[in-house]
């Protein structure tokens, strides 16, 4: 952080016309917290979704990888726990 200022990459390209689809940043020390913020505040605005963890980008990587290969089937959670689903 310089004179108050971010000067983050990912903040300058999420408010460029480039769409981006999906940020992955794992924050780590005291000093990446203004950073955080400031790349969470400029995904927030631009509606892209923004993972801080590293076990959350594996599941949305996982999640991704199965969309390509099968295609997402919607239930409620009762459809999930009725009697004829769990036999």
């Amino acid at each position: 952080m310089a004179n108050g200022f971010v000067s983050c990459d990912i903040v300058m390209l999420t408010n460029a016309k480039t769409k981006i689809n999906l940020i992955i940043n794992t924050p780590l020390g005291r000093e990446s917290f203004f950073d955080e913020k400031a790349i969470r505040r400029s995904a927030m605005q631009h509606g892209t979704p923004c993972i801080t963890t590293l076990s959350a980008a594996t599941a949305a990587a996982r999640a991704i990888k199965a969309l390509q290969h099968e295609e997402l089937k919607v239930k409620s959670l009762q459809e999930y726990h009725s009697p004829e689903e769990l036999s």
